[in-house]
């Protein structure tokens, strides 16, 4: 098996190893410290793209015996109200020896959880009830950031516990922000995407490159615009998917297809 260390704190390998131990990889967890590179509370901003943030974690995993290659993921969550959250995550590989190139596996998933809650003081019992019928308590858990300064009670996981953490930071004048803790560890939903990044990635680990021959070849996008059946104007519907290689770029396309789309998908006739 070739090892993978993957640099973490909030227990990601149990998502992400089995579908990497398909192809050969065995994935062993190095806890590090990767809130300094963002958090999902906004206490430490993230100051990277996800793709670059995740590749600085990779990094801190870097010395751990036997490893090969270096893993680090990174998730970014786009709220759509109390009850859903769009989590799409991100988790690089690079090579032992051959830091210059990264390998990207990418994964989404619909959260049924998405709490996002700003108040001032105190709120009744009646009016946690009412925010926490969202946030699936026990299964996921909240978290209480005091935004001004930085403080966050964490794990959260019943209306009694939230209640306490409320009282506990509430300051005259400042607000308190209650939501979901996306940490991975303490988000269970997270791990289906995570784990299609880590197909994902799997896949392209175990794909060489009809060109050079490197592993790490793999779906890249689309490309193409099919033609309006009406007007005959080039649509947004894609004609090719694109495949690249990280290593010498080489990028190869197969035609989804080239038949005429619906005017509906047109910007011309439907606009």
């Amino acid at each position: 098996m070739i090892i993978a260390a993957l640099s973490t704190k909030h227990a990601k390998a149990t998502a992400i190893a089995e579908p990497l131990a398909q192809v050969g990889f065995s994935v062993v967890e190095v806890v590090t410290e990767t809130d300094a590179l963002g958090t999902f509370t906004g206490t430490v901003p993230r100051r990277h793209s996800p793709i670059a943030t995740a590749r600085l974690k990779a990094f801190l995993a870097a010395g751990h015996p036997g490893a090969s290659w270096l893993l680090g993921s990174e998730g970014t969550m786009t709220n759509f109200g109390f009850s859903s959250t769009l989590d799409h995550e991100v988790i690089v590989a690079v090579q032992v020896g051959r830091p210059s190139v990264t390998v990207v596996g990418r994964g989404s998933a619909v959260l049924p959880v998405g709490l996002s809650w700003r108040l001032r003081g105190t709120a009744s019992m009646d009016d946690l009830a009412e925010r926490a019928a969202f946030a699936d308590l026990g299964r996921h858990l909240l978290c209480v950031v005091r935004p001004h300064d930085g403080v966050v009670h964490s794990d959260v996981a019943t209306l009694t516990e939230l209640a306490a953490a409320i009282d506990e930071l509430a300051m005259p004048g400042h607000d308190l922000i209650v939501q979901t803790d996306f940490r991975a560890h303490r988000c269970p939903s997270r791990h289906v995407a995570l784990a299609t990044a880590a197909e994902d990635l799997a896949h392209r680990l175990s794909t060489r490159c009809p060109s050079c021959a490197e592993l790490g070849f793999g779906e890249d996008g689309t490309a193409g615009n099919r033609p309006c059946r009406s007007c005959a104007a080039p649509t947004g519907t894609p004609s090719h998917r694109v495949a690249r290689c990280p290593w010498c770029d080489h990028v190869a396309r197969e035609l989804l297809s080239d038949d005429a789309v619906d005017s509906g998908a047109c910007g011309w006739c439907n606009p």
